[in-house]
């Protein structure tokens, strides 16, 4: 039984030796491996290749070193705070000045002269003839180094009266000033003194024809009185000052004529004449001084 077999194969290997005989194995191939076999006395065999099993090659890896990454620690620069500085204000130091006048004062008394324009103001008995005059006067002035001064002055009016009469005058003053704030350019001040006037009128026809004036057609008077005010000087340089003040004044007649021939007379409803030479008015007016 063994015999027919191992004849089996021999057979079965010898039909198949043409055809491995003519397979071949790529040229360097590792899978295929060639045998002979001599079964007898009959014609050599071809060869046949047999796979044969990958020869593996060893892989050498190269180990990695592990890498340790050191988180660098943070410097800390510590900068000592400042000194503290501390400052003192100085006390401020306060000091009074005296303000000077603005005046040269050569002397203890500055003498001056100038000129003056005005008007002058007494009310009127009729409403179309109000009593106004106008005024120029020459000015002279004394002042002190200091509140006080003084004035003199002397001037001519015209126009009419109360009566509503013509009249030309002659008004003079004496006054006292007193100067508020003599340090500063504009100083005010205070006027008070005496006046006097001579005039001379002219009676109009109303008057006349009243008989008022005991048919005179013109009359004279002189006068007497006392006039209070307030002013204000401007110092354009030390020396050249521009001046305006407003005066109230009251007078009354002096002349001989002051019975006889009445200023202001006033028939009354019981048949009496009221007379008076009383009168006051308002004189304003406006000037220029030069100190020497």
């Amino acid at each position: 039984m063994n015999k027919t077999a191992f004849a089996a194969l021999c057979l079965s290997l010898g039909a198949f030796a043409p055809a491995a005989s003519a397979q071949s194995c790529p040229p360097g191939s590792i899978l295929c491996a060639s045998a002979t076999v001599t079964i007898g006395t009959g014609p050599v065999a071809q060869p046949v290749y047999v796979p044969q099993q990958p020869i593996v090659q060893p892989v050498y890896v190269q180990p990695v070193a592990p890498r340790v990454y050191v988180q660098p620690v943070p410097q800390v620069i510590v900068t000592p705070a400042p000194p503290v500085r501390y400052y003192v204000q100085p006390r401020p130091s306060y000091y009074y000045v005296q303000s000077q006048p603005m005046y040269f004062w050569r002397s203890n008394v500055m003498w001056g002269g100038g000129l003056s324009a005005g008007v002058s103001y007494v009310g009127g008995r009729y409403a179309d003839q109000p009593g106004v005059m106008g005024l120029a006067s020459a000015v002279g002035r004394a002042r002190a180094a200091g509140h006080f001064g003084g004035e003199i002055a002397i001037g001519a009016a015209y126009g009419r009266d109360w009566n509503g009469d013509e009249r030309f005058e002659i008004p003079y003053w004496l006054s006292a000033l007193i100067y508020f704030n003599p340090q500063h350019r504009a100083q005010f001040y205070g006027v008070i003194g005496a006046n006097g006037s001579f005039a001379g009128v002219q009676y109009n026809a109303l008057n006349r024809a009243a008989g008022s004036h005991g048919g005179r057609s013109m009359g004279e008077y002189a006068y007497l009185g006392g006039h209070v005010g307030l002013g204000l000087e401007y110092q354009i340089t030390q020396r050249f000052v521009l001046f305006g003040d407003a005066r109230g004044f009251l007078r009354t007649r002096i002349d001989e004529d002051i019975r006889s021939n009445p200023e202001f007379a006033e028939n009354q409803a019981d048949g009496t004449t009221r007379t008076t030479n009383t009168s006051m008015g308002v004189v304003t007016q406006f000037g220029a001084i030069f100190y020497y």
